[in-house]
């Protein structure tokens, strides 16, 4: 064997094994980075679904009280599908839970109807954070009174879930 071709096995062998470190590299670096607990985008939506959702929740103003949540679920989904051009599903049962309304699979919208109770409150938050793991995560809040909004909004005041928006609706009929 010539030392040119000696060199030559040689190269092919050091560029095998790069490529062979690199490649679990890439993936140990992968795998640390799904097994966050508080990673937010890993299903993100783009910033286009995010302000157009919020530009329509923000302008909506039901015009009647619901019975329950999911009879406002129900509307809210209709408003969200003639208000936009995005895929919306409403209480898909998934890996994170079963969110109220979810848009393009990215984006989750929980919903409460007149939410006063403590024990509603925390249960909110627990379903946030289920939900967040898998999607960026809204929550819309219905004819809810100012001091139980102040008081959840304090409860979602953690690190990684500050950034759920609340949007505060009214029925207009008190």
């Amino acid at each position: 064997m010539t030392t040119r071709s000696k060199c030559a096995v040689w190269l092919l062998i050091a560029f095998i094994s790069g490529a062979a470190v690199g490649v679990a590299v890439s993936r140990f670096l992968q795998t640390d980075s799904l097994t966050q607990q508080t990673n937010f985008d890993r299903l993100q939506p783009s910033q286009k679904v995010v302000e157009e959702m919020t530009q329509i929740l923000n302008q909506c103003k039901p015009s009647r009280t619901f019975s329950d949540e999911n009879a406002f679920a129900d509307w809210l989904s209709n408003y969200l599908r003639e208000h936009s051009d995005y895929r919306i599903e409403t209480r898909p049962s998934t890996e994170f839970g079963k969110p109220d309304i979810l848009v393009d699979n990215t984006l989750a919208i929980e919903l409460k109807n007149e939410l006063t109770e403590k024990g509603e409150q925390d249960r909110c938050v627990g379903q946030c954070i289920g939900y967040a793991q898998g999607w960026y995560t809204m929550l819309v809040l219905l004819d809810t009174p100012r001091r139980d909004r102040e008081r959840l909004d304090t409860l979602l005041n953690r690190p990684g879930l500050e950034e759920i928006p609340i949007f505060e609706l009214s029925s207009g009929n008190p």
